[in-house]
């Protein structure tokens, strides 16, 4: 039987000599050690995880004083010294000390993977690496708290302590940090074999880093990914980057592995935050609580801090409730019954819907799969959804995405019946369509500047150009004109300008504006003509936008909108190059999609006040 418990997250202290410190960061840490003594009740017996850069520049000079009062208000709130932990960072290791040290990551990083296995092979250049490079971190591990390194991780940097109520294991990340420029440079790989063998699967699974994935060699994120999965990792928790963060890595549908940074202790131009996790055992779920440090009221609990953190989210520990239910009823009717009870929600926040209606658009959305981190094929419960979806993270954002069976808006498989039915399967926060639309005009106007093949058009508002009366042989419009969802619409223009997608040798550029939107594959000069001249205002032109807005008007949806690229002029010659020219326009799309959901911030108030937020039925 799991036990529940709780962990203090702390990251990138960089203690400094009490003299050179500023006075915001000494009162910062001084308020952190009273919060301790005042939240006893609260965080008595949790451990503390410290994941990194406790030293400056590999000077521990200040670091004593510091633990040594950090240590008695731990002991005040019960916590006890054993209970804590730290993993190396890159200021915690003296790193142009060794100049023989230095030149092997030189030649590791010219050279790549094979050149680091080489170097673990040889004994005087594996010892530069794990011996005499980590030799401060290993002295201050003993001096602080009293822990020496066992055989594994004398063996290959990290260390494993299976824990009362968890497994916890230290990854050393800074075996190839060098003076900066680690960025995509790490190497941690080795023989996971024997680590492994320690793990008791039944538990939940922690480890500490230094590093987040994207500090990584692809060949190593490749090989931390497969480490994590024989490992049973469920979360891995970080520093470096002094910002709350969270990502997950995916190695499978069924086994999300969520990627959690605290922010840092030292940081002013950022904030002074940390983090209280907490395992619920009963339901194999974490939270998260973000602390920030503000100098008029000290350490607050602040749940605005970040999408991910809002009050009552709930990350599931997937493996586990997979590993529990798996127990004498067969994989297969496990699978089925945790699909069925954790398919509206993961991390316990609405998802992004995201919308494609042909090939060519689904293919370049899921081009990507380092960026669109998904599982593919996934049901809802509801009996009459036929739909396929494809779940995961897109950028910084759990999104559900599908592909219409039909284009269009009305027809029985279209926009608004296909996207009222994801709706009512997945209640998502919003809903964006993403793919290729025809333009207004590829010709030299004056007063206007020229679209081409490639250029994004984002919606202000869609209007239904299908709906009008014809009186007197003329056609008086009055198709609905709704405007695209006011925060995706803010973000969008908040990040545009900073996008950059090269075709041709020329940049795609954007436009916003009214789209029109109908049933009918326009391909004919003049209809378009006629088009233009009762819309003067319009853009461009696609065909499920406005499906899409009646479903979400039918759930009190509000955040909608239409990002497409044009991939063609209306004007008879839709067929020429059809295949290339959609393609260039569904990718320059997705590339823009990509630029604005890689800002965790950006969408922030889309999800303020909705988390428990339920769909509007249509009845």
């Amino acid at each position: 039987m799991n036990k529940d418990f709780k962990w203090l997250h702390l990251s990138d202290l960089h203690i400094k000599p009490e003299s050179e410190e500023t006075t915001d960061k000494k009162r910062a840490r001084w308020e952190l050690l009273r919060f301790i003594e005042t939240e006893k009740n609260n965080i008595a017996g949790s451990y503390v995880f410290i994941t990194g850069d406790i030293a400056h520049e590999g000077d521990y000079s200040g670091t004593k004083e510091f633990f040594e009062k950090l240590f008695d208000a731990l002991d005040y709130a019960d916590i006890q010294k054993s209970k804590v932990y730290w993993a190396v960072g890159d200021h915690d290791i003296r790193s142009n000390s060794l100049k023989w040290r230095r030149m092997v990551i030189d030649e590791i990083r010219n050279n790549g993977n094979d050149r680091f296995k080489k170097a673990m092979d040889n004994e005087e250049e594996r010892s530069l690496l794990l011996d005499k490079g980590m030799c401060d971190y290993h002295k201050t591990n003993k001096a602080l708290f009293d822990r020496e390194n066992n055989e594994e991780a004398l063996e290959c940097g990290h260390a494993v302590y299976p824990l009362d109520e968890l497994n916890l294991v230290v990854l050393n990340t800074c075996l190839t940090s060098c003076g900066g420029y680690d960025t995509a440079n790490l190497h941690v790989a080795s023989n996971w074999d024997n680590l492994a063998s320690l793990i008791n699967r039944d538990k939940p699974v922690i480890v500490l880093g230094h590093h987040g994935s994207e500090f990584f060699t692809q060949y190593e994120k490749n090989e931390l990914e497969l480490f994590f999965s024989m490992m049973n990792v469920d979360i891995y928790l970080y520093g470096h980057n002094h910002k709350l963060s969270y990502d997950v890595i995916t190695r499978n549908q069924f086994h999300y592995i969520h990627q959690i940074a605290c922010g840092s202790l030292t940081c002013e131009s950022v904030g002074f935050s940390f983090t209280i996790g907490e395992y619920v055992s009963n339901c194999h779920s974490i939270t998260v609580t973000p602390y920030k440090y503000n100098k008029n009221f000290g350490w607050k609990a602040d749940h605005d801090l970040h999408q991910w953190f809002r009050k009552g989210n709930t990350f599931p520990l997937d493996r586990l409730i997979l590993h529990e239910k798996t127990k004498g009823v067969g994989f297969r009717h496990a699978l089925d019954q945790t699909f069925k009870e954790s398919e509206r929600t993961m991390a316990g926040i609405r998802p992004i819907l995201l919308v494609t209606a042909n090939k060519n658009e689904t293919n370049a959305l899921l081009q990507d799969n380092e960026y669109f981190k998904h599982s593919q094929g996934n049901r809802s419960s509801l009996p009459e959804d036929t739909l396929f979806y494809n779940i995961g993270y897109f950028g910084k954002y759990y999104v559900v995405h599908f592909e219409l069976p039909e284009q269009g808006a009305e027809r029985a498989d279209a926009s608004l019946p296909s996207i009222e039915t994801a709706i009512r399967a997945y209640n998502p926060v919003a809903v964006i369509l993403v793919g290729i639309a025809f333009g207004k005009d590829d010709e030299d106007k004056e007063g206007e500047e020229r679209q081409r093949i490639g250029d994004v058009l984002i919606s202000t508002r869609v209007t239904d150009y299908e709906s009008g009366k014809v009186k007197a042989g003329k056609v008086e419009p009055d198709g609905s004109t709704p405007d695209a969802g006011r925060h995706l619409l803010s973000a969008f223009k908040y990040k545009v300008d900073s996008w950059q997608n090269i075709i041709d040798g020329r940049p795609a550029k954007y436009e916003f504006g009214q789209l029109l939107s109908g049933d009918k594959v326009v391909d004919d000069k003049e209809f378009k003509h006629r088009l233009l001249t009762l819309y003067p205002r319009a853009i461009g032109g696609e065909m499920e936008g406005r499906g899409a807005y009646s479903a979400c008007r039918r759930h009190n949806l509000n955040e909608w909108i239409v990002v497409k690229a044009i991939c063609d002029f209306a004007d008879g010659y839709k067929g020429k190059d059809k295949q290339g020219r959609q393609l260039t326009a569904a990718r320059s799309a997705v590339s823009l999609l990509k630029h604005v959901l890689s800002d965790e911030k950006v969408l922030d108030k889309i999800f303020v006040n909705k988390d428990t937020t339920e769909i509007t039925s249509n009845k």
